[in-house]
Order: C-alpha cells, then structure tokens, then sequence
C-alpha cells in the first residue's frame, strides 16, 4: 500500500514537472515570436523610411 501511494506521488509529481516546463516553453515560444514580429516590424519600417530618401537621389 505504501509503494503504491509513493508511485501516485511520484507521478503526480512528474505530471506538475511536465506542466510547469510545458507551459514555460509555450510562454518562451510566444515571447520569442513577438520579438521576432517587432524586429520585423522595425526593419519594415526602416525599409520603408530608406526608400522615399533613394528615389529622391
């Protein structure tokens, strides 16, 4: 019986381990997409702010 409640803590542990690493990944996932749309976003706009002062030369 004792062996038995172990293997429930164990696994109950593992499954909150697995949860907390699961939702730290999607959360490093997400913030790294956002900065790579700001960083896309800002070198747009660089883009763009370049090429009205080209054709006027």
């Amino acid at each position: 019986m004792n062996s038995d409640h172990a293997q429930i803590l164990c696994i109950t542990r593992l499954l909150a381990v697995i949860g907390e690493n699961t939702r730290a990944t999607e959360v490093h996932r997400t913030s790294h997409t956002f900065q790579a749309v700001m960083s896309l976003q800002q070198s747009l706009s660089r883009n763009y702010r370049q090429q009205p002062e080209s054709r006027s030369h």
